[in-house]
């Protein structure tokens, strides 16, 4: 099997101004930043302590073809997640400049299930922003759960806003094959799973809640 990547500490200057980000401002003006790491025996992820997102999900039990390389679901290469609000003052506010603090460093979830939890600390010890993220033994999904607490009245003032841009990796034999399968499902409450067209350019725009949303490719999907 492919060797999976060490965690890694990084220090980089903030550079933000961190009035927008008011009682988190103690988690903006950070900059160190290392990888956790959270598996079992079907799937690993890592996830960045800056912004709380996933960094890297692979699958343990399945390499790229004609290589030693596990499938990769999710590199920030070809992904970028955000969670963005505004502030009292109608700046925009984004979940990926905030550092946050692990509970732990590497998590086995093979034998029992395990969790990692991420806090963004506010000013006081009531409030904080937290991914946690948990996974259980033999299965390829990663629950995830934001809390936010104490800071209601500032993070909730707008909608908030959830950015996801993904590219499609290639993990399977005949470029142009896994190209023409991809595309974009969706399921909304009560209803059955749409998808945008595979063979052609297509888009949608919804204003109901959605279930899930998945970028499916030949044969492995990415979903939310």
């Amino acid at each position: 099997p492919a060797p999976q990547p060490t965690a890694a500490v990084t220090t980089e200057p903030s550079g933000l101004n961190t009035d927008r980000y008011a009682s988190l401002a103690p988690s903006a003006s950070q900059s160190r930043f290392e990888l956790v790491s959270l598996k079992n025996d079907k799937i690993s992820i890592q996830i960045s302590t800056k912004g709380g997102h996933l960094h890297r999900a692979t699958l343990n039990e399945f390499n790229k073809y004609a290589s030693d390389q596990h499938i990769e679901l999710w590199d920030t290469t070809n992904t970028m997640m955000n969670l963005n609000w505004k502030n009292g003052k109608g700046e925009t506010v984004q979940s990926s400049e905030l550092y946050f603090e692990p509970n732990v460093t590497q998590v086995d979830a093979t034998s029992q299930k395990g969790e990692i939890r991420l806090k963004a600390k506010g000013i006081s010890e009531g409030q904080y922003m937290e991914w946690v993220y948990t996974l259980e033994p033999n299965s390829y999904q990663v629950q995830c759960q934001l809390n936010i607490v104490g800071l209601e009245n500032e993070v909730f003032n707008s909608p908030l806003e959830l950015d996801w841009k993904l590219l499609g990796h290639t993990n399977e034999k005949g470029l142009q094959t896994e190209r023409s399968k991809s595309s974009i499902f969706f399921h909304t409450p009560g209803e059955d799973r749409d998808y945008l067209s595979e063979t052609g350019n297509d888009s949608e725009t919804l204003e109901v809640p959605l279930h899930w949303v998945d970028l499916k490719q030949n044969y492995f999907s990415v979903a939310l």
